[in-house]
């Protein structure tokens, strides 16, 4: 597996159009949006449906997984593939052993990590039909993209955060909702280990008191550059993509991703992901998230142009 520190690395190289990122652009204005002067806890337990006892608070979505696998201290979980590196990584160095699955997970009296809709697909499952037998880590950042109620059961810990959806220029914080005696030992551990997140705790209070303004920002932003995708016809890549979800996945068996994408970097100034990221090859992601649809525009013609050079000069695998 490649590690984390790398897909970092590489999301940070100079671009001329860098679209290798799976959010929307920042928001700047916050401040002059309406406030909720609720406390954030009781913020995110209305939501959700449960008490404040339920809610832990914390710096981001990865802080939140690793603190929940310390919590737990699991022997082994099941990751389906593709995942966001963090899933894997964090469980390597932690010594948990890691079971790879498919993308739809069937397994029974097992702990499940996964993204919920999927990252870097956009699948989105039906939490019920695995919760039952399983305790289930879901990390549902970009979950509002598309689905805006809430879900919670007593068998899933829920992780999320602002980094994607809501997207505040330059903060974050992120989010845990569990079972009282499981969020109670997270606690325990946050407290040992990461400050209180005071700063950014504010943010809580304006996401969701204006949750239907970033959805409608978040969501448009989206649709204008699904226009652009929809008109690109490229027969050499199947493109995997769930509606209004800020990235979509370009598909071609055999292709390695990393030799493609740094040589598309190299010879046209255009940055995506490549999917060995994620845990497996074949393909890369791009992000829909700029408001400059330009952008997006621009680079789908240099990726014509460099695939064809491309693919009568790679032996695929």
């Amino acid at each position: 597996m490649i590690q984390m520190v790398a897909l970092f690395d590489w999301e940070e190289q100079k671009a001329e159009i860098n679209l290798s990122g799976s959010s929307v652009e920042s928001f700047e204005d916050l401040e002059h949006l309406p406030k909720d002067n609720s406390e954030p806890e009781k913020i995110l337990a209305e939501w959700y449906g449960v008490t404040p006892e339920n809610v832990v608070i914390v710096h981001g979505a990865q802080e939140g997984m690793f603190l929940t696998y310390l919590a737990l201290k699991p022997k082994k979980v099941i990751i389906p593939l593709p995942s966001y590196p963090p899933f894997f990584e964090q469980a390597q160095e932690l010594g948990i052993e890691i079971e790879y699955t498919d993308i739809k997970p069937r397994v029974n009296k097992s702990v499940i990590v996964l993204a919920n809709p999927n990252n870097p697909t956009g699948l989105y499952l039906n939490l019920d039909e695995i919760v039952h037998d399983n305790l289930v880590i879901v990390d549902e950042i970009f979950k509002f993209f598309i689905d805006d109620k809430p879900y919670f059961h007593e068998n899933t810990i829920i992780i999320s955060g602002t980094s994607k959806f809501f997207a505040i220029k330059g903060r974050k914080v992120g989010w845990i909702i569990a079972k009282r005696e499981i969020a109670e030992k997270i606690k325990k551990i946050k407290d040992l280990v990461t400050p209180e997140p005071l700063y950014d705790k504010e943010l809580i209070k304006y996401i969701f008191r204006n949750f239907d303004f970033f959805k409608e920002r978040s969501i448009n932003i989206v649709k204008e550059n699904m226009k652009i995708l929809s008109q690109f016809n490229n027969i050499e890549f199947e493109i995997v993509h769930n509606p209004y979800m800020p990235v979509a996945l370009f598909k071609k068996q055999g292709l390695n991703s990393i030799d493609f994408c740094s040589k598309l970097l190299n010879e046209t100034g255009v940055l995506f992901t490549p999917l060995i990221f994620f845990g497996i090859e074949g393909g890369f992601r791009i992000s829909l998230g700029s408001k400059d649809t330009r952008l997006l525009k621009e680079s789908l013609i240099r990726l014509r142009n460099f695939t064809s050079k491309y693919l009568k000069s790679a032996t695929l695998d």
